[in-house]
């Protein structure tokens, strides 16, 4: 939020045909860095050539891979802003409001630059078929590599209507939670899990009853490779470049450096995630009494039962 640019924001998603889910699923690690990869090199030539912006952007970009039913549907998230800094790295160059780039463009990117780097893995053995039907044999794979190659691949990209922050905030309830929250889950009875969901179709809230062992296997394929970075930032936006092309995208746009002001646990709680530590979220009251200072690091408080 504090690095928003006075600019007008797109909103990207990028997301993997369904005949790939079972390779994927088998190569989590690999496949999902693969699609980071694709889209990243995607966005920097088709903004870097003349044609279009030419110029270096930056972004945000977040691995999503669960639909509203707990499906496996691995696509990436982008904020954009519409504009970058110039070649030379001297100026700003201003995009479109209301258009980004050609989707047509994006999409034959993502899919040759995505395929191409998969055959080469696949060459080099990185990539495993064990256990998945209909992929034993070099035969196969290139049959879906053909199949993959006739499809067109599916690239979303909008302005946010509602603004860059609402996308943010979003996207950023994906950063942290698991593909369905305790709120949506209604009951668990006689090995049924009950739940709800948003139709986007229909564009309306509805309930759905799954047997327990569907529903574990279908949540368990969410679960993402141990360390693995699932919200990343490139371009200007790249840790690597905030102390150099960040400020000087901010000082072209007139951007004033603001000083961070480090907040409590408290004060970010309450900020972040609407939570009020004055209150006891049972009863409401604020009769808090103080037990003990955890110290970062210090061993687990454990309280005596006496108390």
């Amino acid at each position: 939020m504090e690095d928003l640019l006075p600019v007008k924001y797109f909103h990207l998603v990028f997301t993997l045909p369904e005949e790939l889910n079972p390779l994927i699923l088998r190569n989590k690690g690999v496949l999902y860095n693969l699609l980071f990869k694709a889209v990243n090199e995607t966005l920097s030539d088709a903004t870097r050539s003349t044609k279009n912006l030419g110029a270096d952007i930056g972004y945000i970009a977040t691995l999503h891979t669960w639909g509203q039913m707990l499906n496996f549907h691995p696509h990436i998230h982008c904020i954009v802003p519409s504009g970058g800094l110039s070649l030379d790295g001297k100026s700003w160059i201003k995009g479109k409001d209301s258009f980004f780039l050609s989707v047509k463009v994006l999409k034959t990117l993502l899919k040759y630059k995505y395929l191409d780097y998969l055959k080469k893995y696949y060459k080099k053995q990185k990539i495993s078929m064990e256990g998945i039907d209909g992929l034993q044999s070099d035969l196969d794979f290139e049959r879906l590599i053909n199949l993959l190659y006739s499809k067109s691949w599916h690239v979303y990209a909008k302005p946010t209507f509602k603004g860059p922050k609402q996308t943010i905030q979003y996207l950023g309830n994906y950063v942290q939670k698991v593909a369905i929250s305790n709120s949506r889950i209604l009951s668990i009875e006689k090995n049924k899990v009950s739940f709800k969901y948003f139709s986007y179709k229909k564009n309306k809230t509805k309930y759905t009853k799954m047997d327990g062992e569907l529903f574990v296997k279908r949540f368990l394929m969410h679960i993402l490779p141990k360390r693995f970075v699932k919200t990343r930032s490139y371009g200007y936006f790249a840790n690597s470049n905030r102390q150099t092309k960040l400020k000087t995208v901010k000082k072209l746009l007139g951007v004033a450096e603001k000083k961070k002001e480090k907040l409590t646990l408290k004060e970010e709680l309450l900020e972040f995630f609407n939570m009020d530590l004055s209150f006891c979220p049972k009863c409401k009251s604020r009769n808090y009494h103080l037990i003990q200072d955890v110290l970062e690091r210090s061993p687990p408080f454990i309280l005596n039962q006496a108390i």
